[in-house]
């Protein structure tokens, strides 16, 4: 028979017990691309005007009282330049060669003016050379604005997939709609087939382009059977910058009304390469 140990051990070992019972279980993060729910609303989301405005107009005593305490301090650091970007350069000659086109234009437009008759022939050969120089003035103009669009325009990544599921449900609307934040509007019948697949478990993508990487408030519009007039809810959404974001529909819920759809959404690994919007 094995001994008990003193009291005081057992004590100890309680209190071990006790501490590794209490102490935090570690938790393991979140996946940044698991689906997350979306708030699907009845009506629009109001956006406050200007609510920053609005937060220092409130505040304005406590930011005088703040700027009051203020002190100018020198210190004894310096700061470290960084690479600027050689197309912020490039630029600069861009705008020295519009305002150098647009005084030669002028120039142009003022002796045409001042030109009342043709003397001579060489005066219709001047106005041929003229003529040719408004040409390279706007084929350079076309290579600037070619620049500008390569640098900002080509840039744009940012793409949305709207896919849509129908659970077990057979009473799905014939058709729905996606009006977008800027007036897009896509609208994408459900033929009887579709219906079907989306009732057996399938599921659908209704949309994939590019959006911009911002808070966007979309409606989704449910078609009736009976002809009446569609049924609208709002979705808002913020897309990750440079990422493929995936919004599903679930129409399990259809049958009572828009604002019953569910919606989830996640973001693909990978940067995408989408088609543009229609």
């Amino acid at each position: 028979m094995r001994p008990h140990p003193p009291a005081r051990t057992r004590a100890v070992a309680a209190a071990l017990a006790l501490a590794a019972l209490a102490a935090p279980v570690p938790v393991r993060a979140a996946d940044p691309d698991a689906p997350v729910p979306v708030r699907v609303e009845a009506a629009r989301p109001r956006r406050e005007a200007l609510p920053t405005l609005r937060f220092l107009r409130t505040n304005l005593d406590f930011f005088r009282a703040r700027l009051d305490r203020l002190r100018e301090r020198a210190l004894a650091e310096r700061g470290s330049a960084q690479p600027i970007d050689p197309r912020f350069l490039a630029y600069r000659d861009l705008l020295a060669s519009v305002r150098a086109a647009g005084d030669s234009v002028a120039a142009a437009a003022d002796a045409d003016q001042r030109r009342v008759l043709f003397a001579s022939v060489t005066d219709l050969g001047q106005l041929e050379r003229e003529l040719d120089g408004v040409d390279r003035l706007l084929a350079a103009q076309r290579a600037r604005l070619g620049a500008l669009q390569a640098d900002f325009a080509g840039q744009q990544r940012t793409a949305l997939a709207v896919l849509v599921s129908g659970g077990a449900r057979g009473d799905l609307p014939p058709a729905l709609a996606l009006v977008f934040d800027d007036g897009t509007r896509v609208d994408v019948p459900l033929p009887s087939e579709q219906r079907a697949a989306l009732a057996a478990g399938g599921v659908l993508e209704v949309f994939h382009g590019l959006i911009e990487p911002r808070e966007q408030v979309f409606a989704v519009a449910l078609a009736r059977a009976d002809g009446a007039s569609a049924d609208s809810a709002f979705v808002t959404l913020t897309p990750e910058p440079d990422r493929l974001t995936f919004l599903r529909l679930d129409l399990a819920g259809a049958p009572a009304g828009a604002a019953g759809l569910t919606a989830t959404t996640w973001r693909h690994a990978d940067a995408p390469e989408p088609a543009p919007r229609p």
